[in-house]
């Protein structure tokens, strides 16, 4: 996914890969350029159940992964990566976000406004 600010700038970019195990991407954010999936970072403890739902939050300090009302990640951009590069990035207000889908694992998606949803500082 694809977080976008104003003016249609790149705010940041997110990817899950549906391996086994899963894997993450946070683009300017990770202290090495990867050169396969194979070696980006694997999120643990996922939940066992057969459909998963996956919630992801954004605000300007951390990139938040639910599934299944499970906490996945919580990544704060000034703690987590030590690239400046990450917080440069991230900092942007996000106005919309593309979702890209490049398999079968996605079956259907939602957007939910955050304001009605809840707070993104969970």
């Amino acid at each position: 996914m694809i977080f976008m600010s104003q003016n249609d700038w790149p705010a940041g970019v997110f990817r899950l890969l549906f391996t086994n195990p899963v894997r993450y991407f946070i683009s300017k954010c990770l202290s090495q350029e990867f050169h396969t999936t194979n070696e980006w970072p694997i999120l643990e403890n996922i939940p066992v159940e057969d459909d998963k739902v996956w919630t992801i939050k954004q605000d300007t300090t951390r990139l938040l992964v639910y599934c299944n009302g499970v906490e996945m990640l919580n990544f704060r951009f000034s703690v987590h990566s030590d690239r400046d590069s990450c917080t440069e990035h991230w900092i942007r207000e996000t106005k919309k976000v593309i979702l890209e889908f490049n398999g079968p694992e996605s079956v259907a998606y939602r957007y939910t406004d955050p304001d009605t949803y809840g707070s993104s500082s969970a």
